[in-house]
């Protein structure tokens, strides 16, 4: 289990690393391109924010027994992934609400006004997961 945190750690420093060396290039090659005004720490910020995000993510799911996740969750996961899915393809294709728009021809995000963006296939691939490791 350690010797995978440290693994991890090291590659999330690298990723920093490498975000903190090309950051500034990107932001001069957007803002020269479209005329955007990032900043030089900007994807170095946004990438930092990421893997603190993730880290508390992955403490959390080491913490949490899975039994419980399994057992008295599963269904209910899975369940609102699906119905999530379905009531995104009929709000962006029936009712043509503005937060569930069209990309393609198809639709995948909620979204949630200045709060961003959420994508419920993400929500019913973790429900399948967990409701299909229930069965034995």
């Amino acid at each position: 289990m350690y010797q995978l945190a440290l693994y991890m750690g090291l590659l999330l420093m690298l990723g920093l690393v490498v975000m903190y060396a090309i950051g500034p290039q990107r932001a001069n090659a957007l803002n020269f391109a479209y005329g955007t005004s990032y900043s030089d720490n900007f994807f170095f910020n946004k990438q930092l924010i990421s893997v603190v995000l993730s880290v508390v993510a992955f403490a959390f799911c080491a913490w949490l027994p899975y039994r419980l996740l399994v057992e008295k969750f599963s269904t209910k996961i899975f369940v609102t992934g699906l119905a999530l899915c379905v009531l995104l393809v009929f709000c962006g294709a029936v009712l043509n609400l503005s937060f569930a728009s069209e990309t393609n021809g198809a639709y995948r995000w909620f979204y949630i006004g200045g709060l961003g963006s959420f994508q419920p296939s993400e929500l019913l691939k973790f429900g399948a997961l967990v409701f299909v490791a229930g069965f034995k």
